[in-house]
């Protein structure tokens, strides 16, 4: 079974975070950079999951795989620390996953000749802010403001789920849950996560909004440059 755990719209401060972009950015792909490198909880997880679907499919397809359609939901990360609630609401913890590097040749990754690190030479500094951001997420998750609801938390997931659910971790403990329940049941589990996990994620997406236009602005150049890198690839929003 397919593991659902760990791993298009505004998200609160994207036009805030492009407007003082330079006219040669798109603020739109902008705006959609920033949400595939500094991830919050919240719908604009479908534009993180857009972004960088579109950068793994052009990688992909360089090297002869098939490439994935740009609005595919199915490659979904760390549902336990970001979900988009809704989107699980609407399809469920998982979808058919597309192989967009099948066929791909062996030999080829986004170092080959010709393929991402030579169209974008931006590609590595950005994938190396989600390190940094990677705390922003620990740190928030630490935070007592969130501690505090996960109590409440666990409880609604274990009541109306049946479930046995960790109060230490109850997002990650209740997922590992449903990867072990039976297909039939899983929607039915889908539809609890969103609605006891509303209060919690809505915390989580708060506390990393607010550091989130600093680690803009420190790494504007780098999101920008990526930004227009994109857009030479093909990327519209």
């Amino acid at each position: 079974m397919t593991q659902v755990g760990a791993g298009g719209d505004d998200s609160g401060d994207r036009a805030v975070d492009a407007a003082s972009s330079p006219t040669a950015v798109d603020p739109k792909v902008l705006s959609d950079v920033i949400e595939g490198t500094f991830s919050v909880p919240g719908p604009g997880q479908r534009r993180s999951i857009r972004i960088n679907t579109f950068i793994r499919s052009w990688m992909a397809q360089q090297c002869g795989g098939r490439g994935a359609p740009i609005d595919d939901t199915s490659e979904r990360f760390s549902q336990d620390t970001t979900p988009d609630l809704e989107l699980i609401r609407e399809r469920g913890f998982t979808e058919d996953y597309v192989n967009m590097f099948a066929g791909a040749r062996r030999d080829c990754d986004a170092a080959s000749p010709g393929n991402l690190i030579d169209q974008a030479p931006t590609f590595q500094a950005w994938s190396e802010l989600r390190s940094p951001w990677a705390e922003v997420e620990r740190t928030v998750t630490a935070d007592n403001r969130v501690a505090a609801l996960r109590g409440p938390l666990a409880g609604c997931l274990e009541q109306r789920s049946g479930l046995t659910v960790s109060v230490r971790n109850p997002a990650s403990s209740y997922l590992s849950g449903v990867d072990g329940a039976a297909d039939a049941d899983r929607q039915r589990l889908a539809t609890i996560y969103a609605d006891c996990g509303k209060d919690y994620f809505a915390m989580v997406e708060t506390l990393m909004l607010e550091q989130r236009s600093e680690m803009v602005n420190r790494h504007r150049d780098i999101l920008e440059r990526f930004a227009v890198e994109v857009v030479s690839l093909g990327y519209t929003p």
